[in-house]
């Protein structure tokens, strides 16, 4: 996700992760047990992005006076 955010942008990365997100809910919602694993799948890969991409858009987006 590095070299990714850093072509990109981290807004860009997170934008497409929450759309990615939606996409895995919709999968999910489907009433089939391989579907139902396909969608938390999809998920789960969006929501490690995520939890690795907030950090660094918050620091970047902080000021230098009270970021840390």
């Amino acid at each position: 996700t590095g070299i990714i955010s850093n072509l990109s942008g981290r807004k860009t990365i997170l934008t497409f992760c929450d759309i990615v997100s939606l996409f895995g809910i919709g999968i999910t919602l489907i009433n089939s047990l391989e579907t139902v694993l396909l969608g938390r799948f999809i998920i789960g890969i969006a929501v490690g992005v995520n939890s690795t991409m907030v950090p660094l858009y918050i620091n970047e987006m902080s000021p230098s006076q009270i970021s840390g």
